[in-house]
């Protein structure tokens, strides 16, 4: 980790202006973002024809009906792993005419789970008797099974943890911009709350909206990945039907939590400047308040964190060795999260002058 004092000049290095600067990360945010947005919303065009004939088939009427023929087809390899579908045919009577339908149900995708084909071809034996559900205003257009499928549904959780991801870049590229527009290096700053002697800054590291879809994105993923080990892609209609459900339970828990800790001020950085002590929010992976006194803070910057993917910061204090010992806490404790590529960022250079001021520390003091 490096300790970098925040950047108060209107140029960073190189002479590039600070304005130009902050429109790289908004446009690269913003063309993954729409790139994002673009394949999601393809995927669901693509299945909008499906989930629309499933609703619109619980209305068909129904005539009886016997299979012609039925058997498993197998498509060309596609990611090392064939596809089928049902090759399937079977005859009814509508209108007083004879009609030959070829639809099983709503789903009009292939699938890799042969399972589920050879079972559903087993059922369907040449000759053997079936009820037919038909469009009253087209008798051409006819299924087996009416409705919404597992196989609808496991589409609809495999969705969730995009959208869900969308979702958060949609967030993440609205504060960008929000703190580009800012006037001020300190406009996208919280404003502290006065609390009797005490002054509270509320630094909460996302907001109740972003909790909610990791929440249901992470149960949604689970949710795929154990469907798919157990069902394949064509599971029941329970399995997909109540992973949903605990996605959103899991989105509204989630988001109500940190909605609730918000309210009761766990995410507060608070200032007693009677007492010359600071306490840390309980975020970040503090499990509790960290009771730092004024003494104790070295000194308050950007902290750097480097990988293998690049660099990410956060304003941080750096306590001393001594009262590092004394909390039994690693000495750089960081306030907001990390995130780069930029070490520029109006809230957050924002957050370490105004910290500095509560200390009384000097510009000078967070320089290395």
């Amino acid at each position: 980790m490096t300790e970098r004092p925040p950047d108060d000049t209107p140029f960073p290095e190189g002479g590039t202006p600070a304005g130009l600067a902050g429109r790289a990360p908004i446009a690269f945010t913003a063309f993954w973002t729409l790139v994002w947005a673009f394949g999601l919303g393809a995927f669901a065009v693509a299945l909008l024809p499906d989930y629309w004939l499933a609703v619109r088939s619980l209305g068909f009427a129904s005539s009886p009906g016997r299979v012609i023929a039925c058997r498993v087809q197998t498509h060309p390899v596609v990611e090392g792993k064939p596809t089928y579908s049902l090759d399937l045919s079977y005859a009814y009577r509508a209108g007083g005419r004879e009609y030959v339908g070829v639809r099983y149900d709503a789903n009009s995708t292939r699938s890799d789970n042969l399972d589920w084909y050879r079972r559903t071809a087993a059922t369907l034996r040449p000759g053997a008797a079936v009820t037919v559900r038909y469009d009253r205003a087209d008798p051409e257009e006819s299924l087996l099974v009416p409705g919404m499928t597992g196989g609808h549904l496991f589409k609809a959780l495999f969705a969730v943890p995009f959208a869900a991801f969308l979702a958060g870049a949609g967030r993440f590229l609205g504060l960008q911009i929000k703190r580009r527009r800012a006037a001020t290096a300190d406009a996208g700053l919280p404003r502290a709350v006065a609390d009797g002697r005490l002054l509270r800054m509320p630094l909460v590291p996302y907001s109740p909206f972003v909790a909610g879809a990791i929440g249901a994105g992470g149960v949604a993923f689970i949710g795929v990945v154990a469907i798919s080990l157990g069902f394949g892609s064509r599971p029941p209609l329970w399995a997909p039907a109540a992973a949903l459900l605990i996605a959103a339970v899991a989105a509204v828990e989630a988001s109500a939590r940190v909605a609730r800790r918000r309210a009761a001020g766990a995410y507060d950085l608070v200032v007693d400047p009677d007492r010359e002590l600071i306490a840390l929010p309980l975020s970040l992976g503090r499990r509790k308040r960290l009771a730092i006194p004024f003494a104790g803070v070295q000194r308050v910057g950007i902290d750097e964190k480097e990988d293998s993917e690049g660099s990410t910061y956060a304003a941080a204090v750096f306590l001393t060795e001594q009262a590092a010992a004394d909390l039994g806490v690693k000495p750089t404790q960081a306030l907001t999260v990390h995130f780069g590529p930029s070490p520029r960022c109006p809230t957050r250079d924002g957050l370490v002058r105004w910290l500095r001021e509560q200390l009384g520390q000097a510009e000078g003091d967070a320089a290395e």
